[in-house]
C-alpha cells in the first residue's frame, strides 16, 4: 500500500507507476483546497481531503533535501 500526502502534479508519474502494479494499492491525501491527482482520466486513486487543522497534525517537518 502507498499513501501519498501531496497534490503535486510532478509526482503523477510515480503514482501511475504504483497504481498500475497489481500488488499495490495507492491512495492520496491532500489539503481540501488542492487539485487532486488522477490516473488515466479516472476518479482514481482515492483522495482523502484534509482540513488545514488535520494536515497540521500529520505534517512531516523533516527536510529531505539534506539542508
Amino acid at each position: 500500500m502507498a499513501i501519498l500526502f501531496s497534490s503535486d502534479q510532478d509526482l503523477l508519474s510515480a503514482v501511475q507507476t504504483l497504481f498500475h502494479r497489481p500488488i499495490c494499492h495507492v491512495e492520496v491525501a491532500a489539503l481540501s483546497r488542492a487539485t487532486r491527482i488522477r490516473v488515466d482520466d479516472t476518479q482514481l486513486p482515492w483522495c482523502h481531503f484534509l482540513s488545514d487543522q488535520t494536515f497540521g497534525q500529520v505534517r512531516d517537518w523533516f527536510h529531505y533535501s539534506g539542508e
